[in-house]
Formats: C-alpha cells, structure tokens, sequence
C-alpha cells in the first residue's frame, strides 16, 4: 500500500459477496433458504473457530468473564455515567459470573450484522477485531442477544433456535454447551451492548457524528432485555 493513503501494512482479500444488514437478512424472501440454515451454519463454524489452538495465535487478548465485568464497570466510572439499570446489571453479572473454564479462541462479536449472507447461508464472517481467548460460550451467547436479532422472532440471531444452534456445535466438535453459561454471556451481552451505547454517544458528541450520538438513545433497550431475560420473560 501507498504511504499517502495513511492506512498502513494490510493485504489484499477476495471479496465474498452477499448480504450483510440484519434487517435484511431476516425479511427477505430470497434469504428464507438460508435462514432454515444458519443456526446449524453458525454452530459449525464456532466449532471450528474454538477448536483453534490458543497457543498458535499467542498474540490475543485473554479475558475472563471475571475480567470482561470489570472492564465494564471501569468504562461505568471513566464516564462517571450512574444509572440504575446499568448497576444493577453490572452487580448482577458480578454475582453470576461461572466458573473459570479452558479457555478458548473467539471471535467476540460473533453476530447478525458481521455475517456475510447468501442464498444458501452463511458465506462468510466478518469483523475479527475483537477477537481473543476466553469462554466460548461467549460466543454462543452474543449470537443470542436480542439486539442482535433485529426484530426476528428466532433466539439465534432472529433465524434460527437455541437447540439447532447447540446441537450443530457439539456434532462439529465444540465443547459440550452448558446453557446457563450461555445464558449468563447472553444477558451480560446486553449490559455490554448497553455500555457500548454510552461509549458510541460520547464518541458522536466528540466527533460530530449524528448517527453515533444517536446511538446512545438505544441505551434502555437492551437493559430492557436484560431484565427481561433474567426474569424467564425471554425464551
């Protein structure tokens, strides 16, 4: 790459056509095939992703869930931001966080809205910036979070269920799923996501940017969710 374009050391990659806004993915009728399918695709390809050997790409990030709950309350008292759904969810996922397991290579942002979408599924996966080593329940759970399903009625991503999902993972070769620890990466998904809101809003203000600033409105949606989901009130 040419010094003037200010972008660094990179490479070239094939391009992979296909869909990528969720809205979409989950309305449109030449994606009904591929919506049958993805959940099974999804589980398949964490599969192989956790089957990575974490020594091999010793370079990542590792963090608990222990960890991620901390750095989330330090991002609560940077911004000196108090709300009580935020605290309370933040106490809660202090309160629930499982036992230590093997960790694990994940993707991070494991998601409808990172998935490259073809008539016949998932084509590709997009967006590996926040991949590191941890639980890989993570990324079962993530997939699950109800922002993340735009406005489908499906638990996995808005297409697909939980027991495709997990089924398709084991058979693949990932670890056998413990649902109350994707359960618990599930509902401390939206107090992440909720926190993501604050950080997307004060870096709209910064910036001028509308659409991040707008973000931050979004906030108590996935708080909503989250009390709704430790309460049994989402299945």
């Amino acid at each position: 790459m040419k010094a003037a374009d200010h972008l660094g050391d990179g490479c070239i990659t094939e391009r992979v056509a296909g869909e990528t806004l969720g809205p979409r993915i989950i309305r449109d009728e030449k994606l009904a095939t591929a919506r049958a399918l993805m959940a099974r695709q999804c589980g398949q390809a964490l599969a192989v992703l956790h089957r990575i050997e974490p020594k091999s790409v010793s370079f990542l990030m590792q963090q608990d869930a222990a960890e991620q709950v901390e750095a989330h309350r330090r991002i609560i008292d940077h911004f000196n931001f108090r709300l009580p759904g935020l605290e309370f969810g933040l106490r809660w996922a202090a309160e629930n966080v499982p036992p230590k397991t093997a960790p694990a290579v994940v993707h991070g942002d494991f998601r409808t809205g990172n998935l490259i979408v073809g008539e016949e599924g998932l084509r590709c996966i997009l967006d590996w910036e926040l991949a590191q080593t941890g639980d890989p329940m993570q990324d079962l759970g993530w997939l699950c979070v109800k922002t993340w399903r735009f406005g489908g009625q499906q638990a996995v991503g808005g297409f697909g269920s939980r027991e495709d999902l997990f089924a398709a993972y084991e058979k693949a070769g990932g670890t056998p799923v413990d649902p109350a620890r994707v359960r618990f990466w599930e509902a401390f998904g939206n107090v992440k996501w909720a926190i993501d809101c604050l950080r997307l809003a004060k870096r709209g203000v910064e910036e001028g940017s509308l659409e991040r600033s707008a973000i931050g409105r979004r906030i108590e949606e996935p708080l909503w969710d989250f009390l709704n989901l430790i309460e049994g009130r989402d299945q």
